[in-house]
């Protein structure tokens, strides 16, 4: 992890942090769809343990965060 000098560097990291998240289970609910109901299926019970991983993720690194600071 790069060091975090500002406020703003923190900012813009957990921004950055976040949006790849969201885009990702954006994406995934787009596809639900426009596939067969076998395959909604998986994609749904898949899209658990994703959503919780992207919880965890975020969460960890918004705790490991000020450990990158530099005053």
């Amino acid at each position: 992890m790069k060091k975090l000098r500002t406020i703003s560097d923190i900012q813009n990291h957990l921004d950055n942090e976040l949006r790849w998240r969201i885009q990702e289970i954006a994406n995934l609910k787009k596809v639900i769809p426009l596939v067969d109901s076998i395959q909604t299926r998986s994609l749904l019970r898949a899209g658990i343990p994703i959503l919780y991983a992207h919880w965890e993720g975020f969460v960890n690194i918004w705790i490991l965060t000020p450990k990158a600071i530099i005053i």
